[in-house]
């Protein structure tokens, strides 16, 4: 679709039973040309405006239900990695239908700058939901914003101070599927110290939760149990309406969840198995299958990687039920450190030790490299990416 195309796109943007049909229409292209969106975004001038935002706001939903129902060609990821102090951002298109030895894979650096306005613009935290990611910046910890790369569409959240003798401990991003709405939300602790395990009697927690249609900040009750604590080395996971995060304790640990429609916290016990005694284990979350997996290897060794899934319902009385999909033995962890996500449902792609990425077949063991230039040189975190025209700045 070319310019030729922008006086048909006005008048149809004329009427709201013309942009109506309009919408129903475009929304089920798989991809739109830069000035289509220009267009929609900067049409303002020459049609009704309420129109057009109820427009551009059903034609966006429209485009990302459409996309999530098609099987794509290929796999996007936002990728982030520790680059100490800070966390660097890249997406990753990777092909879906290349079965050689290495496979083609297209690489786009994230640039914040025209967003912060600087160049050494560093992330602490980060994470994707429906094509909007969060962004909480190392230069100070209150500033969140959420960002649609598609349309180079941004928001700063509200600054929200820390209350006195707080700090951010971990935060999570989500969507609240009975809202049509996103969520972001902060766990806050008056800890003194370093230590990841809390000591209740010493240390309150608070939560604060942030909505993006209603633009504000609310706190929240959240009760973390004596003697547990998160991760601070290990970001959480966004499944099916809930954020979930690690929690370690002096003895055993957990899982915490926040359930983004009914702004509730909530335990989930791991499987026994999975509670370290004196082998300690490294647990990492992922999304497989559309479900929450978690794969297990020991700190010290890299002799095996389990891999387990909780089932569907994890509310219910008798709480979740755990089943081990594998085992991964010896085979390709000489040369391993970290697994990072499943970006489809046969292949996990893990960090090497010599600081590349590789992807590992679970059905074939083969182990194919990605072509991407350059080194990753800490912990990387890995969120499945879609491209949308999801607005985070109330459609302007």
């Amino acid at each position: 679709m070319g310019l030729a195309a922008t006086p048909f796109l006005l008048f149809c943007f004329s009427s709201s039973l013309k942009a109506s049909l309009l919408v129903n229409s475009l929304s089920f292209l798989k991809a739109l040309p830069n000035c289509l969106l220009n267009l929609c975004y900067a049409s303002n001038a020459f049609v009704n405006r309420g129109t057009l935002s109820s427009a551009i706001d059903r034609f966006a939903d429209n485009h990302l239900h459409f996309n999530k129902k098609i099987s794509p060609s290929s796999t996007s990821l936002f990728l982030t990695y520790d680059d100490f102090p800070t966390l660097q951002s890249v997406l990753i298109t990777i092909s879906n239908e290349d079965e050689d030895d290495s496979f083609p894979c297209v690489v786009e650096d994230l640039n914040l700058s025209h967003i912060w306005g600087r160049e050494d613009t560093g992330i602490v935290t980060a994470s994707h939901c429906n094509g909007i990611i969060s962004l909480t910046f190392s230069y100070d910890t209150t500033t969140t914003v959420f960002y649609n790369p598609a349309i180079r569409d941004f928001k700063f959240l509200p600054r929200r101070p820390l209350p006195d003798g707080f700090r951010a401990r971990t935060a999570g991003f989500g969507y609240d599927s009975e809202a049509n709405d996103y969520k972001f939300v902060r766990i806050l602790d008056s800890a003194k110290s370093e230590c990841r395990i809390l000591d209740s009697a010493k240390s309150e927690c608070i939560a604060e939760v942030y909505t993006l249609g209603s633009d504000c900040w609310k706190q929240i009750n959240v009760n973390i149990e004596p003697h547990f604590g998160w991760n601070l080395w290990k970001l959480g996971v966004f499944c099916k309406g809930v954020y979930f995060w690690w929690m370690q304790g002096e003895h055993e640990d957990t899982i915490l969840s926040f359930d983004m429609s009914t702004d509730e916290f909530h335990y989930i016990p791991l499987p026994d198995y999975l509670q370290w005694e004196d082998d300690p284990l490294s647990l990492n979350f992922m999304v497989w299958n559309e479900s929450l997996a978690v794969l297990s290897f020991p700190y010290l060794d890299w002799e095996y990687v389990e891999f387990w899934v909780i089932d569907s319902d994890f509310s219910g009385a008798e709480g979740p039920s755990w089943t081990k999909h594998l085992t991964i033995r010896h085979g390709p962890f000489a040369a391993v450190e970290d697994p990072i996500i499943f970006w489809k449902s046969d292949e996990l792609l893990f960090r090497t030790a010599d600081e590349k990425l590789v992807s590992y077949n679970l059905g074939t063991e083969n182990i194919r490299n990605l072509p991407i230039h350059g080194r990753i040189p800490g912990d990387c975190y890995g969120h499945f990416y879609m491209q949308s025209l999801i607005p985070v700045n109330g459609g302007n």
